[in-house]
């Protein structure tokens, strides 16, 4: 699941992808999570300093959203619902 904060939908505002670093003190990097990780999890946590590390040990999390296919109209017929 992602989340997708639509208040950045707009001109001037940008969306940080996974893995790409944060523009702020420490050098944090956009990590996906699983929800287990997700609560014990500090931005700070994931750094540029060990963002290899943690893709050797757990692997591209981010790798099945560029292979599976999925469409939003499923979705938008059950927002108009």
């Amino acid at each position: 699941k992602i989340f997708m904060d639509y208040n950045m939908n707009v001109r001037g505002k940008t969306l940080n992808v996974a893995y790409s670093p944060r523009g702020a003190a420490g050098a944090p990097v956009s990590m996906p999570l699983t929800w287990e990780e997700l609560a014990g999890a500090h931005p700070l946590d994931f750094r540029i300093t060990n963002a290899a590390e943690r893709l050797a040990q757990t692997g591209d999390r981010w790798r099945e959203a560029l292979t599976r296919k999925q469409s939003l109209e499923r979705a938008l017929e059950g927002a108009k619902a």
